[in-house]
């Protein structure tokens, strides 16, 4: 997907907090009742495994921001992965989850172009809420999970206190 956002060009790694609420949406459409979680900072799990992966990357000459979202639909369930169909009663096609997705985005577009984080909303489907858990940023960090807040940093309250974080991955609860 490749869009022209309409923000200043330093919001534009917010864009993928919108955009997880967008295509949660979407997969909510098509699998109702059932536990959709967003991951920091662009995963989206089903029952608590991975199904859906975002990743965005500026392209500055045509001020353009391109957005790869990778959805496993028919892929077998391992230990940390699923898929859409292996989460349903009913066996979709790739057409009807990219027409459920493509509506969904469609529908929050103004908040994705613009780079809107409605933490609250976010905070209310993020995994993790209240855990202990560790992310690798510039360093591997520890602490309980507090959700995001509007700069979409992810606050971890830790032993030395409340910790802002802006850029990381590999988010993990502790077992």
């Amino acid at each position: 997907w490749v869009i022209t956002p309409d923000c200043s060009i330093d919001k534009w790694p917010l864009i993928t907090f919108p955009l997880s609420i967008a295509l949660k949406d979407g997969v909510s459409k098509l699998l109702p009742n059932t536990e959709i979680q967003l991951k920091w900072p662009n995963d989206i799990l089903i029952n608590h495994k991975k199904c859906i992966g975002i990743l965005a990357k500026s392209e500055m000459k045509h001020r353009k921001l391109v957005i790869g979202i990778g959805v496993n639909i028919d892929e077998p369930a391992q230990m940390n992965r699923t898929s859409i169909n292996d989460e349903s009663h009913v066996k979709y096609d790739r057409w009807d989850v990219l027409d459920a997705l493509l509506s969904a985005l469609n529908q929050h577009k103004a908040e994705i172009l613009t780079a809107t984080v409605d933490s609250i909303s976010w905070n209310n489907s993020a995994a993790y809420i209240g855990k202990q858990v560790n992310v690798l940023a510039d360093t591997l960090i520890t602490g309980i999970n507090c959700g995001i807040n509007d700069k979409g940093a992810l606050m971890l309250e830790t032993p030395s206190g409340q910790k802002e974080i802006f850029h990381g991955h590999g988010l993990r609860p502790l077992q």
